[in-house]
């Protein structure tokens, strides 16, 4: 048991001095800290009227999504840049520029086969 427990503690060390995104875990766990530069900001569900609320069924699936991106955001400032509405724009534009030039490339090469 003792090894073992020397073996976590050794980890753990390693990550604090050795892994930046361990430390910004860490510190958003224990102190509630917010990596610089984001703000998060909390979302209320409002009820729907009953003649229009959707079965427990579907509503769950939607607050289960909502629950797994604000863990995935915390957990991961990266995925951020996909959700905030700043930086969502350019990332989709990168990536079609992305997929336009595999395309490119793809359909050069077959050309290019060609007897």
């Amino acid at each position: 048991d003792l090894e073992h427990r020397l073996t976590v503690v050794t980890k753990q060390i390693e990550h604090l001095r050795d892994d930046p995104s361990y430390l910004e875990r860490l510190s958003r766990k224990e102190f509630g800290e917010q990596p610089p530069g984001i703000d998060f900001t909390p979302v209320e569900v409002q009820p729907l009227p009953p003649d229009d609320a959707p079965d427990a069924a579907e509503a769950a699936p939607q607050e289960d999504a909502a629950d797994a991106l604000e863990q995935a955001t915390q957990r991961s400032p990266i995925v951020s840049v996909f959700v905030l509405d700043e930086t969502r724009p350019i990332v989709m534009v990168m990536s079609a520029l992305l997929m336009l030039v595999a395309l490119a490339l793809l359909l050069r090469s077959a050309s290019s086969s060609r007897p």
